[in-house]
């Protein structure tokens, strides 16, 4: 398994990693795609193949040059982050002062924008020479979710990757692929929509799964009317988290019936199960459970509404 292949299986994946074995990198990159995408995870992978001392398999993540990446510690790597709304033209020229020098441990400057849309007019015009006059020992990265937040100009200057949204399948055997478990990577994929980065955020949130936990345990331990409080304590400081498990969990047993295989709460089997006769009802109390919470109702009252209504009890409450 290589460092493309933990970065997602996107085709973008393959031009890259064609231009590094041909050795023909352009002067100068465009990521373009929507949030999810991982432009800057294989904007990571593609610059460490540029600086990687291997004769093949770059990048091969033990060479002195990709630790020093890996460590963040790259003196020829030069990122450009929005610290306001927008990124100015005095920054680009201070970033452009950076890289006039010779590189000091490499053949090449690496120039990273993450997020190259933010850049203003003037900055964008600031850089626009550099590309037009590329001098070699530069590479340029800019990360966008379109092609037309950049100047038609700068557009011209670059060469255009583009990045999809990849399916959920997709994302769950690239996640397979970089070693996760395959019940885990299906779950992670299903309730990510797809999104390779939050699937992989998710996977390392200790607190969100043990949420997952206190909100299945809550609905399963839902018994009758008289157990709705007791179960409703039990997420009285989940407010804001508990909110879309719910959500997620009630669209699920109404899916139930009909497809099982299109579930998304896989953990969760048991409870989507026992509420699937009454999807309907759950997913109309969730929704009312959110309309209560808009309305200034305590999270904890509007959860024992919901509750109530979905173990056989029935509330009066009017939004």
């Amino acid at each position: 398994m290589s460092a493309w292949d933990l970065a997602g299986c996107l085709s973008a994946s393959s031009v890259l990693k064609g231009d590094i074995e041909a050795g023909r990198a352009a002067h100068a990159y465009l990521f373009a795609g929507p949030a999810g995408t991982i432009k800057r995870a294989l904007a990571d992978v593609f610059m460490r193949a540029l600086h990687c001392e291997s004769d093949r398999d770059r990048p091969c993540g033990v060479c002195p040059s990709c630790r020093r990446h890996l460590a963040g510690e790259h003196p020829d790597v030069h990122v450009l982050e929005a610290v306001k709304s927008a990124i100015g033209v005095d920054e680009v020229r201070s970033l452009l002062a950076a890289i006039s020098v010779r590189p000091l441990t490499s053949d090449k400057h690496l120039v990273l924008l993450p997020q190259a849309g933010k850049l203003t007019p003037q900055a964008q015009n600031a850089l626009l020479k550099t590309l037009e006059e590329p001098t070699g020992d530069v590479v340029f990265i800019l990360l966008a979710d379109s092609p037309r937040e950049l100047l038609p100009t700068v557009n011209s200057r670059v060469r255009l990757v583009r990045f999809v949204l990849p399916t959920v399948k997709e994302t769950e055997d690239a996640l397979v692929k970089s070693g996760m478990e395959t019940g885990r990577a299906r779950l992670l994929s299903r309730l990510s929509g797809g999104d390779m980065d939050l699937a992989r955020r998710m996977d390392a949130d200790k607190e969100y799964w043990a949420l997952r936990e206190r909100v299945k345990r809550a609905l399963a331990e839902l018994s009758g009317p008289a157990s709705s409080a007791p179960c409703a304590r039990l997420l009285k400081d989940d407010k804001d988290g508990a909110l879309p498990i719910l959500e997620d969990a009630a669209r699920d047993a109404m899916v139930y019936p009909d497809d099982p295989d299109a579930v998304k709460s896989l953990d969760m089997a048991s409870v989507i199960e026992q509420y699937a006769p009454l999807g309907q009802t759950f997913l109309e109390g969730v929704m009312s459970l959110k309309m209560r919470v808009s309305s200034n109702v305590s999270w904890v009252n509007a959860l024992e509404c919901l509750f109530m209504d979905i173990s056989g009890g029935k509330t009066l409450w009017q939004p």
